[in-house]
């Protein structure tokens, strides 16, 4: 709940004192004046005297002074005792909680200092512990100086004149005598406070607020012999967040005087719109503004509420963008592993990397075509006559098998033969035209300077040298 505390001087007309003419405000011959709260205090030493507080809240403390000839007192809270005793000490002391109630409903109470015995007591301040709403929002307080725009004096600016003071708020307040003049301003909030001066030369004031009017005493019938400034006049809460609009105007009648003034007016708001829209009735309870604010300053409480749903909405996306991934993450991941499983083993064998045709050197490449041309057959060649004799065959056949060194120290067969070696162990070698019984070797490569290429329309040929047969004996 948005609690905080209202601060209601002695002066206050939101205090009533009974019966007339036995409480006297702030004796100018009591040297503990400067002491008091606001420089003021009502004091009684009639037996039965009482100070009434009617309020709005949930919590009440009586302040007051204690001396050496006070006399004994009650406090009372919705007609039971919260507080019986002595306000009688050896020392002389000021701003003394004399009783106090909390943890009571929060509405309306009646609060009432009554005087037991013959000798003096006094009242100095009384501390309302109060909300704006049922709403359970924080609180913010506007504060409307007499100079503000959103006050509308009547029936025109020159009915009212305005004073300056350093005891005012500010500095300045608005006051006039005119009969019939008034002030009313519009605002949205859940709770208003209204601030002037109470003095003798003051009138009663009627404060209307959406049509509901309560009727605040003036100086002469507030008991008050001096000017009191900075005093609570009017206060309402519970009004609902919507808008609403206050008035104020004097009330002339014998015995009163003919001046009304406002210095300050302060709204309340929560934060988030309270569900009680409620009007306020005309026995709304009212207490002045203490030291303490509800919330701090408003623009600081702005602030916070503003860049709160910020932090958060940039911290919720951010978590959420991180679970998204990791989500697409794992499903891809799954998605993969299923189908390595499901997928046919390849049928390369690691073992054998160059089974490709694109992975093999140039000539051992597969034709997967048939050629342009015919590709002719080898014709081996007839075998040896059977007369020779075992040692010419043994020697045909070794010169058939084994190459000479002369077959190497010819230039022109130097390279043909590794070339012609592998060659024919994997290409058929090309038979020989009826022109010509010799085959030509194959060349390699025409900067080498042998012979040329068999071709599809050439012949091959033998070698034109030979190798010498050799004699093993």
């Amino acid at each position: 709940m948005a609690f905080f505390d209202l601060k209601v001087e002695d002066s206050s007309p939101l205090i009533s004192y009974a019966p007339d003419g036995v409480w006297t405000d702030t004796p100018s011959t009591d040297a503990l004046v400067a002491s008091y709260s606001g420089r003021s205090l009502h004091t009684t030493s009639a037996q039965g005297a009482t100070a009434t507080i009617n309020f709005n809240g949930t919590g009440i403390s009586v302040f007051g002074g204690r001396r050496s000839n006070y006399g004994t007192f009650t406090i009372s809270v919705d007609g039971q005792t919260i507080a019986s005793g002595s306000a009688n000490s050896a020392q002389d002391s000021v701003n003394q909680l004399l009783g106090s109630a909390s943890g009571l409903v929060n509405g309306p109470h009646t609060a009432v200092l009554t005087n037991t015995g013959g000798a003096p007591i006094d009242i100095d301040w009384v501390n309302v512990q109060t909300q704006a709403s049922s709403s359970t929002a924080k609180m913010t307080a506007t504060t409307y100086d007499d100079s503000h725009p959103s006050i509308q004096y009547l029936p025109s600016s020159s009915a009212w004149g305005q004073n300056q003071n350093e005891g005012f708020m500010n500095g300045t307040l608005h006051f006039t005598n005119t009969p019939d003049a008034s002030a009313s301003i519009s605002f949205i909030g859940d709770a208003v406070a209204v601030y002037g001066t109470m003095a003798p030369d003051h009138a009663n004031v009627r404060i209307t607020l959406d049509g509901h009017a309560k009727v605040s005493t003036g100086g002469a019938n507030g008991f008050v012999s001096s000017l009191h400034p900075q005093v609570l006049l009017y206060y309402a809460n519970n009004l609902g967040s919507q808008p609403h609009v206050l008035t104020m105007s004097s009330i002339a009648q014998e015995g009163t005087g003919p001046f009304m003034d406002i210095d300050a007016i302060t709204v309340f708001s929560s934060d988030t719109p309270s569900s009680n829209n409620n009007p306020p009735n005309s026995d709304a309870a009212s207490g002045g503004l203490g030291s303490s604010t509800p919330t701090g300053s408003t623009s600081q409480a702005s602030k916070s509420r503003s860049l709160a749903p910020i932090i958060g909405g940039v911290i919720g996306g951010v978590v959420g963008l991180i679970i998204l991934l990791a989500l697409v993450f794992l499903f891809l991941r799954h998605r993969k592993r299923k189908q390595a499983i499901h997928s046919p083993a390849s049928p390369m064998t690691p073992a054998l990397p160059m089974q490709g045709a694109s992975m093999m050197e140039a000539g051992f490449a597969r034709i997967r075509q048939a050629p342009s041309f015919p590709i002719p057959t080898y014709v081996p060649p007839p075998p040896p006559p059977a007369t020779l004799s075992s040692a010419s065959a043994k020697r045909e056949t070794m010169a058939r098998h084994s190459i000479a060194p002369s077959y190497y120290s010819d230039p022109s067969y130097a390279s043909d033969a590794s070339s012609s070696r592998s060659s024919t162990a994997l290409v058929p070698p090309v038979p020989e035209s009826p022109e010509s019984d010799h085959l030509a070797s194959p060349r390699v490569g025409a900067s080498r300077g042998l012979d040329p290429v068999m071709s599809a329309n050439s012949s091959p040929r033998r070698p034109s040298r030979r190798p010498p047969p050799l004699d093993i004996e």
